[in-house]
């Protein structure tokens, strides 16, 4: 094998390892957050599921425009809750 073949193989490895490492940190992340968001939602605190977003979250919420941050992602899940959600 060439030179250049070992050393690309070594680096996309090398990346590969990397960004596991960094999925696998992120799902604890990812998991963290959807533990808080089903709390939340099972109590219809609206405010605690709103906060699983950041400042700059956006929600789609079906029939509905694009939700853009934690106060109008909160008023939905307000309304959804109100509603019988």
């Amino acid at each position: 094998m060439p030179q250049f073949a070992k050393t690309s193989t070594a680096v996309f490895l090398t990346l590969l390892l990397s960004a596991g490492a960094t999925f696998a940190a992120a799902d604890d992340g990812l998991q963290s957050a959807m533990e808080r968001f089903k709390t939340a939602f099972n109590r219809q605190d609206a405010a605690g599921v709103a906060s699983v977003f950041l400042a700059d979250g956006k929600l789609l919420a079906p029939g509905k425009p694009m939700l853009t941050g934690t106060e109008d992602i909160r008023a939905h899940w307000q309304g959804a809750f109100t509603a019988g959600v």
